[in-house]
Parts: C-alpha cells; structure tokens; sequence
C-alpha cells in the first residue's frame, strides 16, 4: 500500500496499533502443533477478519482524502466493522466447535453427541462463508470509488476474502461428509454452493474493476 503518512481514519476510536507479537506468535505456534485445534477453519475465519478490516481501512482512507466520498462510504465502513468482529469470534469458535466432536467421539457419548457437535462444526463453517462471501460485496460495492492508493490493499482484502470463502467451504463439507441428518446436509450444501458461486463472481468484478483502475493510473 502506498504510504500515508500521518493520515487519520474517520470513524477511528484509537490509533492503530500492531497486533500483539505474543498473542500472534502462540497461534501461529497452536496452529503449527499437533494439537487438534486450531486447524484450518479458525485460520480461515482470521483471514475472512483480516479481509474485512481491510475493506474498512480502504473506506477510511477513501474519505479522509475525499470528504465528497464520506456518505457514499460510511454505511460501507460500518458493514466492514460488524463483519470484521463477527469473523473474528469465528477463530475461537471454530476451535471450539472441533473440540466439541474430538470430545464426543472419546467420550464414547453415542451417536447423537457426535452427531451434534458435527452439525456445530459445520454451522461455524458456514457462518464463515456467509461473512466472507459478504465482505467480497463490500469490495465489489466500493472498488469504483476507493482511493487510488489504496487499491492494492483492496484487491488483498477480496484475495483474502475469496480464500476465506473457499475455506469455509471446504471445512464445512468435510464435517458434512459425516452427517447422517440427511435435510441439513442437504441444506447446507445448497446454500454452500450459492454462496461460493456468489463470493466468485463478486470477487471476479472487484478484481476487474481494479485491475482496470490501476492501469489507467501507469
């Protein structure tokens, strides 16, 4: 991303500040174990976070540079805001959600808890690719009117997105394979594939839509 320096962020409560290394390094060293959780859906719920926030960011510094651009951009700030924070409680649940079928399946409780704790493990998912598929609308929605120097962070954020989305997908239809409630599996995998097919197209505009942006700028 282009420098700013200096710049501040309307909507912005704090300055920003850099994640605490502590608490990154102990997930990435969690996520790098051999522990069962956290595993591939928290890490794609963080990057489904980590997209939003962006999308945020690019809004921002959209209307700090052009006041004209605040009313077209500030429902879009709030949106990013709320999804950031919904993906973010993802991370936790997601793990919590896949220690809840290792327990099931030890405890020896019976089909049923396992059963219960696999549909768990699939909503988490599929809350996921809900939110994510979201977030690739937002960067649709404002790749037209964001900042020039700040498109590149843009087209990350629906890069990060768009992976987010796959995750989540591919997380959920592996708990699905194991399913027996044959409506919800039948369900979920319906909606499964609208939203995949859905967060593709928007991310595929956004990605055109800057792409032909950055070129009128060379």
């Amino acid at each position: 991303m282009t420098a700013r320096a200096g710049m501040t962020h309307p909507g912005s409560q704090r300055p920003p500040v850099a994640p605490a290394a502590e608490s990154m390094h102990e997930f990435l060293t969690a996520l790098g174990s051999g522990a069962p959780a956290p595993g591939g859906g928290a890490a794609a719920s963080l990057c489904g976070a980590l997209a939003a926030a962006l999308v945020a960011m690019v809004c921002r510094v959209t209307a700090a540079r052009d006041p004209s651009a605040t009313s077209e951009v500030s429902a879009s700030i709030a949106r990013a805001d709320e999804l950031g924070q919904r993906l973010a409680r993802l991370v936790t649940e997601d793990m919590d959600a896949y220690r809840r079928v290792v327990e099931a399946r030890r405890s020896g409780g019976g089909p049923d808890a396992v059963q219960r704790a696999l549909t768990r493990a699939t909503e988490v998912p599929l809350m996921l690719a809900r939110g994510s598929r979201e977030v690739l609308a937002l960067c649709e929605s404002v790749a037209a009117r964001a900042r020039a120097s700040a498109l590149s962070d843009l087209g990350v954020a629906a890069a990060l997105a768009g992976g987010a989305l796959e995750s989540g997908v591919l997380t959920a239809r592996a708990n699905l394979a194991d399913v027996t409630d044959a409506r919800f599996a039948r369900a979920s995998e319906d909606e499964l594939a609208v939203l995949l097919a859905e967060g593709r197209e928007a991310r595929q505009r956004a990605s055109e839509t800057i792409a032909s942006r950055t070129r009128h700028r060379d």
